[in-house]
């Protein structure tokens, strides 16, 4: 019988509450008139995409708020970046039913944060929407635009399919000849894009500023302790000692 000591536990969720808990950092948000603002922002460690943020002007000010209205971006100095901008963005559904054999994205118009990942020669964006995780990329020559994927059901195969335009977007927008992986390997994921934009960005010899490196870690943390537990849970012959 397989068991695993009570104490561990405890310590990894101490480590994981540690994680989730919020706190506030030296930060700054820029006002819609272009003023920017240093302040301590409230770290949530954002998990899904926010419409809003907590901060305070200093250490014993009242807590305030701004929505994604108010401001242009803010951020967590060296750690975490959100911009505010009007995007098209896919509404298609989780709802198989509702979505049809509709291949396509069904786009709407829509103010969001957006999470910056990767700034450089060309920018990713990311944003959690109608529970899909939506990427977003920028150049010099293109505005803020979405890296297309959708799942959709096949009627007639009874089979659900997958509309992977965002490789086709990759190989035609942001390819260059000394990137190893080619789009078509490209998982829709954050690894596997961070990847290919830092390699994107080196092949055109521009610096890349990575915001994902810090969170990085946190989410390797949760997600190796999530898994680890739930087999343990899941074997009939585990128990905890």
């Amino acid at each position: 019988m397989k068991t695993i000591n009570l104490q561990v536990i405890v310590i990894l969720l101490i480590t994981i509450q540690t994680y989730s808990q919020s706190f506030y950092e030296k930060g700054y948000f820029i006002s819609i008139s272009g003023e920017k603002i240093e302040c301590l922002i409230e770290n949530e460690n954002w998990i899904k995409t926010p419409s809003k943020f907590s901060y305070k002007k200093a250490e014993g000010f009242e807590k305030e708020q701004k929505d994604k209205n108010e401001v242009l971006e803010f951020g967590i100095y060296d750690k975490i970046k959100f911009i505010s901008t009007t995007v098209l963005i896919d509404n298609s559904s989780k709802d198989f039913e509702q979505n049809g054999s509709k291949r396509n994205p069904i786009f709407i118009k829509e103010k969001l944060f957006l999470e910056v990942l990767i700034e450089g020669a060309a920018n990713l964006y990311y944003c959690s929407f109608n529970g899909f995780p939506r990427y977003f990329y920028k150049t010099d020559q293109e505005g803020i635009t979405q890296l297309i994927y959708k799942e959709y059901f096949d009627e007639k195969k009874s089979l659900i399919l997958k509309n992977n335009l965002y490789q086709q977007q990759l190989y035609s927008k942001l390819s260059c000849n000394a990137i190893k992986v080619k789009p078509n390997n490209i998982k829709y994921d954050k690894y596997s894009l961070i990847n290919y934009f830092l390699e994107y960005n080196e092949c055109k010899k521009v610096p890349s500023k990575n915001y994902w490196q810090s969170k990085d870690q946190k989410e390797k943390i949760w997600n190796r302790f999530n898994l680890s537990l739930k087999l343990g849970i899941m074997n009939p012959n585990f128990k905890i000692e």
